[in-house]
């Protein structure tokens, strides 16, 4: 009996040390990875300190891509220092995309090649799926700037307008929006009051307004004058207007440095009445013209006046 229970704790001894054989042996494995994770990812990450993660996506996805004289992956993350940069998208067969971009946060840089020989063809027939991954992004963009356009100019919530007798729409052009009317002289004075009830943000004296199918008689057809009666200064200024044509009084503004006014052309039996809008600064004991006649006077016709007289002279 004192045999067998001496080997009984001879083994139980001999059990315990290759536990903590395997325990340390485990703890030593997990030591390792652990340090061979955190320098593999030291070695990705010290190199990126100071960029930020930038995805670049030009089709096909075997064109060229450079940032300056550094080549990037395309499709595919790169990260770059925050700062603005020449890039450039080239395959050959293809126009080279060249533009300007800032870089200061993270962001997808992304382009459409177009082909421009025969083999270019070849290679955007082969490729056509690279185009449509990037398909996704030009819907974003249009989806955000419709967005941005609605925020910066409010009134084309409202547009385009069309019924059986006018419409109106809007154009942007050089990051400003040209609104159109589209009336005859029949109905342009319906056109207007409409335009004018969508300005219910207040935004509507901003905007260069443009007029299809109606030719404004006023336009170019001033002869200058040193009439120091505001309406005589108009009525002779515009006696050469061969359409049938009057100006009614308005009123002073600004303590009498400007004065309005109204003029009317046609006739409403005739069904081609049409208003406009005059607006005079006083110029030494005469007056000088603001803007020829319009239906509506802007800051675009009149960029050097307040607003506020501009609701006056419009009234808005």
């Amino acid at each position: 009996m004192i045999i067998f229970v001496g080997i009984v704790k001879e083994e139980a001894v001999e059990n315990k040390t290759i536990n903590k054989k395997g325990i340390i042996a485990i703890i030593a494995f997990f030591a390792l990875v652990f340090i061979t994770v955190t320098i593999i990812y030291l070695i990705k990450t010290i190199p990126r300190h100071g960029t930020v993660e930038v995805t670049i996506k030009y089709a096909p996805f075997s064109s060229t891509v450079k940032l300056g004289d550094k080549t990037l992956k395309n499709n595919d993350v790169n990260y770059i220092k925050p700062g603005e940069y020449e890039l450039t998208a080239s395959l050959d067969g293809f126009e080279t995309i060249t533009q300007t971009v800032t870089i200061n946060e993270a962001t997808t840089l992304y382009g459409s090649l177009v082909p421009n020989t025969k083999e270019g063809e070849d290679t955007y027939n082969k490729n056509t799926r690279d185009y449509k991954s990037i398909e996704e992004y030009y819907a974003n963009e249009l989806i955000k700037q419709g967005i941005e356009d609605r925020n910066n100019w409010p009134i084309i919530k409202k547009l385009p307008f069309k019924n059986t007798l006018f419409s109106l729409g809007y154009v942007i052009q050089d990051n400003n929006i040209i609104i159109s009317v589209n009336a005859t002289e029949t109905y342009l004075n319906n056109a207007i009051s409409k335009l004018i009830s969508f300005n219910k943000e207040g935004d509507l004296l901003k905007y260069e307004i443009q007029y299809k199918k109606f030719t404004n008689p006023f336009l170019n057809n001033f002869k200058s004058n040193s009439s120091s009666d505001p309406l005589t200064f108009l009525t002779t200024g515009y006696s050469g207007v061969s359409k049938e044509h009057s100006f009614k009084a308005g009123g002073y503004l600004d303590n009498k440095n400007y004065y309005y006014a109204t003029a009317t052309t046609g006739n409403a039996s005739h069904y081609n009445l049409v208003s406009y809008k005059v607006l005079l600064k006083k110029s030494g004991n005469s007056w000088k013209l603001i803007s020829a006649p319009q239906p509506i006077i802007t800051t675009k016709n009149a960029p050097d006046v307040s607003e506020d007289i501009l609701k006056t002279v419009n009234g808005l």
